[in-house]
């Protein structure tokens, strides 16, 4: 990751979709097995976007506490306890999502999260912990970028339909019963207007 909106997510494991997310600031590709999804870019998912800048932590919504020193994945953190404010639900704020008590470890160098939890009855519901974080000697714009293989499908996403690889058929229906219904609405508006008066 590095600023402004430059990342690069790679998933070496586990059941998702695409292999490869990444954004150089101006275009982001999304790497799948069958194509490469492009587009303009766009921010970090909020879980992403949580962890490398904790500035949500500091709205007036939290009131923290220091919990001492801690070392995550072998960087040295420290450790805060974010609790509601008096009188506050923290309603709307990034980061609070439906759990109102966070456990987080910052790192004491680069100020990302090492270490975020979401407590229920203080005890972890949702948990998020980095490992092996590196700092790069250079902002290397490469790094950024997707490498498209010859010959690979190449889509520039127009809508969620182009993540989900459906098709063509199942796009044309959908625009078709899209376009029924707000005819519909129409015709039946135009109706009631009619006979009302």
């Amino acid at each position: 990751m590095s600023l402004p909106g430059k990342y690069r997510i790679d998933w070496l494991a586990g059941d998702w979709q695409a292999s490869v997310s990444a954004c150089d600031g101006a275009r982001q590709w999304r790497v799948y097995p069958n194509r490469v999804v492009t587009e303009p870019a766009k921010p970090l998912n909020e879980d992403w976007s949580d962890l490398i800048d904790p500035a949500w932590l500091l709205a007036s919504g939290w009131r923290l506490s220091a919990a001492g020193a801690q070392d995550v994945g072998g960087r040295r953190g420290w450790r805060i306890r974010a609790d509601p404010a008096e009188g506050n639900d923290l309603q709307g704020i990034q980061g609070a999502r439906m759990f109102p008590h966070a456990a987080v470890v910052v790192d004491a160098e680069l100020g990302i999260v090492l270490r975020l939890a979401f407590l229920v009855d203080d005890r972890p519901a949702v948990y998020f912990e980095l490992h092996d974080v590196t700092v790069p000697a250079a902002d290397d714009a490469a790094w950024f970028r997707v490498e498209i293989p010859p010959g690979t499908r190449v889509v520039e996403a127009s809508s969620v339909f182009d993540y989900l690889d459906t098709p063509r058929p199942f796009r044309a229906a959908w625009t078709a019963g899209k376009a029924g219904l707000d005819g519909a609405s129409a015709v039946a508006g135009w109706l009631k207007g009619t006979h009302g008066s």
